[in-house]
């Protein structure tokens, strides 16, 4: 089964965003900031044996706001 988590990060001022999908489901999600910085960490939890593989998406997507 196929899960996704979207987040959008928007700044007024400079009218621009970011935008993220992710085609996994997030087993953590922190946002850190620090001065001028603001980054969101969405983790993807995986258990795999030797030989074993996984695949996931991550979409960014770079906006002008008008």
């Amino acid at each position: 089964e196929k899960h996704s988590f979207q987040w959008t990060l928007l700044h007024r001022d400079a009218k621009v965003a970011v935008e993220c999908r992710e085609e996994f489901q997030p087993t953590r999600c922190i946002v850190w900031t620090a001065d001028h910085i603001v980054s969101p960490e969405v983790w993807h939890g995986f258990n795999l044996k030797p030989g074993q593989s996984d695949v996931w998406v991550r979409k960014w997507t770079f906006l002008e706001v008008l």
